[in-house]
Protein backbone atom coordinates (compact mmCIF):
# COMPACT_ATOMS: atom_id res chain seq x y z
CA UNK A 1 0.00 0.00 0.00
CA UNK A 2 1.20 3.36 -0.81
CA UNK A 3 1.60 6.18 1.37
CA UNK A 4 -0.95 8.39 -0.87
CA UNK A 5 -3.65 5.24 -0.81
CA UNK A 6 -2.51 5.33 3.25
CA UNK A 7 -3.11 9.02 3.60
CA UNK A 8 -6.20 8.77 1.72
CA UNK A 9 -7.79 6.17 3.41
CA UNK A 10 -7.39 7.58 7.32
CA UNK A 11 -8.63 10.96 5.70
CA UNK A 12 -11.60 9.23 4.45
CA UNK A 13 -12.47 7.40 7.65
CA UNK A 14 -12.02 10.71 10.15
CA UNK A 15 -14.28 12.49 7.70
CA UNK A 16 -16.71 9.57 7.90
CA UNK A 17 -16.03 10.02 12.03
CA UNK A 18 -16.35 13.73 11.62
CA UNK A 19 -19.85 13.09 9.46
CA UNK A 20 -21.03 10.80 11.84
CA UNK A 21 -20.26 12.74 14.79
CA UNK A 22 -22.30 15.65 13.21
CA UNK A 23 -25.24 14.07 11.82
CA UNK A 24 -26.06 12.62 15.06
CA UNK A 25 -25.30 16.27 16.96
CA UNK A 26 -26.99 18.00 14.33
CA UNK A 27 -30.88 16.10 14.94
CA UNK A 28 -30.64 16.43 18.45
CA UNK A 29 -29.78 19.73 18.68
CA UNK A 30 -32.43 20.50 16.34
CA UNK A 31 -35.25 18.48 18.63
CA UNK A 32 -33.86 19.68 21.50
CA UNK A 33 -34.26 23.08 19.80
CA UNK A 34 -38.09 22.18 19.14
CA UNK A 35 -38.34 22.92 15.49
CA UNK A 36 -38.62 20.61 12.69
CA UNK A 37 -36.61 19.68 9.65
CA UNK A 38 -39.17 21.89 7.59
CA UNK A 39 -38.94 24.73 9.92
CA UNK A 40 -35.28 24.45 9.79
CA UNK A 41 -34.84 24.08 6.12
CA UNK A 42 -37.36 27.62 5.73
CA UNK A 43 -35.28 29.10 7.91
CA UNK A 44 -31.99 28.54 6.31
CA UNK A 45 -33.99 29.14 2.71
CA UNK A 46 -32.92 25.25 1.92
CA UNK A 47 -34.89 22.49 0.73
CA UNK A 48 -36.07 19.80 3.82
CA UNK A 49 -34.10 17.07 2.23
CA UNK A 50 -30.61 19.05 2.71
CA UNK A 51 -31.40 19.23 6.16
CA UNK A 52 -32.08 14.92 6.16
CA UNK A 53 -29.06 14.91 3.94
CA UNK A 54 -27.12 16.38 6.45
CA UNK A 55 -28.71 14.82 9.25
CA UNK A 56 -28.03 11.18 7.67
CA UNK A 57 -25.00 12.47 7.24
CA UNK A 58 -24.95 12.17 3.64
CA UNK A 59 -23.65 15.67 2.91
CA UNK A 60 -22.24 18.42 5.29
CA UNK A 61 -23.74 22.09 5.50
CA UNK A 62 -20.60 24.73 5.08
CA UNK A 63 -19.12 26.93 7.34
CA UNK A 64 -21.46 29.58 6.89
CA UNK A 65 -24.32 27.56 7.12
CA UNK A 66 -22.78 25.91 10.60
CA UNK A 67 -22.49 29.12 12.15
CA UNK A 68 -26.30 29.89 11.33
CA UNK A 69 -27.10 26.73 12.60
CA UNK A 70 -25.10 26.69 15.98
CA UNK A 71 -26.60 30.53 16.63
CA UNK A 72 -30.45 28.85 15.56
CA UNK A 73 -29.72 26.04 18.34
CA UNK A 74 -28.05 27.94 20.74
CA UNK A 75 -24.87 26.08 20.95
CA UNK A 76 -21.55 26.93 19.66
CA UNK A 77 -20.04 25.58 16.14
CA UNK A 78 -17.39 23.18 17.59
CA UNK A 79 -19.55 21.39 19.76
CA UNK A 80 -21.53 20.30 16.66
CA UNK A 81 -18.80 18.15 16.41
CA UNK A 82 -18.68 16.83 19.77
Amino acid sequence: MTNSLLASIIIDRKRGDMLNKMKITLKACRTNAGYSQKEIAQILNKTKETIVSWEKGKTMPDGFELQKLAKIYGVSSDFIFL
